[in-house]
């Protein structure tokens, strides 16, 4: 069991166009609570991975959360499943380097704010590179508060959603390992841009 303000990654994994595709969350367990990486796991399936489905077609399959604490490499939890998107239609599937942009505006200035994309609609809410559909935008912006929202279960305010900076070692970054070495940033609010990004990193040839 966790406890004294550890941070934990978590991984959501899903399918799009035959591609997987993964985003990374950092949540900070509350101080004094005793939970584990396996509970952030099911709390974030029942309270965020449903706002993100309900943004994506039934085309795109999410198929796993992990997470693990990084102050105690040991300590780490996994659910595999096979859990579709909510939304109806939306037209023909955007690129899938396609993204839609998500900030975590940072509450103070120990790190830069964090940043999201998902890969989500279809060519029916887009318009020249910029979301035109006013409810969809409006459903996004939905899911940008919900990723900036601690995850309270039974009014217990359980995981804190946060911005972690990275340790510069050599000429690359890693993650902090330990409490003394982190820093470790709240998220004040969630925003989401109209405009359409792209995801390097999901063009043929760069990874997943």
């Amino acid at each position: 069991m966790a406890t004294d303000r550890n941070v934990y990654e978590l991984v959501d994994t899903y399918t799009a166009l035959g591609q997987q595709m993964k985003n990374v969350y950092f949540y900070q367990i509350g101080t004094g609570l005793s939970f584990d990486a396996q509970n952030l796991v099911d709390d974030w399936i029942a309270n965020v991975l449903p706002d993100i489905r309900g943004v994506q077609t039934a085309d795109i399959i999410h198929t796993a959360v992990s997470a693990r604490n990084l102050f105690n490499p040991a300590e780490t939890g996994e659910t595999l499943h096979s859990l579709a998107g909510t939304h109806a239609g939306m037209g023909e599937r955007l690129s899938p380097f396609a993204a839609f942009g998500f900030t975590l505006a940072r509450q103070t200035a120990a790190t830069k704010s964090g940043k999201k994309r998902i890969y989500a609609g279809g060519e029916g809410v887009v318009n020249a590179g910029l979301i035109s559909d006013g409810s969809y935008l409006t459903e996004l912006l939905a899911l940008a508060t919900e990723f900036a929202a601690t995850i309270t279960v039974s009014l217990v305010q359980r995981w804190f959603p946060v911005i972690v900076k990275r340790i510069l070692e050599g000429t690359s970054y890693r993650l902090p390992v330990s409490q003394a070495e982190a820093t470790v940033n709240g998220v004040d609010a969630g925003l989401v841009s109209s405009i359409v990004t792209t995801q390097n990193s999901r063009k043929i040839g760069a990874g997943e």
